[in-house]
């Protein structure tokens, strides 16, 4: 029977997530799976024991935290494998398994998490370093991980931002929040289903004075410069037509 020794590094919102998920694994009869803790509140004397015990170590730290911990964990002679998340880093000595996916405070339903995709660097198969995981993967080479990750933060984070943007000025109109929902919903499934054709509204239909007039409502607005942006890079024919930004606000 094969016997794995895992250290889980870290109490972040991943750390948690991923916590749940490997304790939730550990049910196969054909491996002996243990899961210790640490985190820098408890000293670096326990770092150095609980390395001593371990076959493998997850790094569910930050990206400013993981040369520092790496640096660590081989000064107290573990020289077994490091894994860290980080979608951007590429960490000497240690390999990375970037989970595509947000996490909240909350965890999500058990069922949920073997949906998550993971992408690899460093290693070929995520059963290599998560024997009872059987995710989708993918793998990267360590010098597209830059773009790659630029390309999760632009979808995923500034999504985000734009759609709190949206939810919270209805709030301020006095609009029903919840107007929003089944709006983000199908744009959201429009895209995943055809991203080439699932841009609609003045952009698409390339109306400079419904863009014009969108430009002077939001006036000083941060969110204008983002709006301009999208023109500069979907319809940048129309950039000439618009209002200069000195005569906004």
């Amino acid at each position: 029977m094969k016997k794995t020794s895992a250290l889980l590094v870290g109490r972040g919102r991943w750390a948690k997530h991923l916590n749940f998920y490997l304790s939730s694994t550990q049910n196969n009869p054909a491996e002996s799976f243990s899961l210790n803790s640490w985190n820098r509140t408890e000293g670096l004397l326990k770092l150095q024991s609980l390395l001593a015990q371990s076959t493998i170590v997850y790094l569910a730290i930050s990206d400013s935290a993981l040369n520092e911990i790496v640096q660590i964990c081989r000064s107290f002679d573990y020289h077994g494998p490091l894994i860290h998340f980080s979608g951007s880093l590429n960490i000497q000595d240690a390999i990375c398994a970037h989970p595509l996916m947000t996490f909240t405070h909350d965890l999500y339903p058990v069922t949920f998490y073997p949906q998550i995709p993971f992408v690899l660097t460093g290693v070929g198969s995520l059963q290599d370093i998560f024997p009872n995981f059987k995710n989708p993967t993918s793998v990267l080479n360590e010098d597209q991980k830059a773009l790659y990750h630029a390309l999760c933060v632009v979808g995923g984070n500034f999504s985000t931002l734009l759609m709190q943007k949206m939810i919270l000025g209805f709030r301020e109109l006095g609009v029903p929040t919840s107007f929003a929902q089944p709006y983000l919903q199908k744009i959201l499934q429009n895209v995943l289903q055809n991203p080439e054709q699932a841009l609609t509204g003045p952009l698409a239909r390339k109306e400079t004075g419904t863009v014009s007039t969108n430009l002077k409502a939001l006036g000083q607005d941060p969110v204008a410069g983002i709006y301009r942006a999208m023109v500069h890079a979907y319809a940048p024919e129309l950039e000439n037509k618009l209002p200069p930004i000195k005569e906004i606000g």
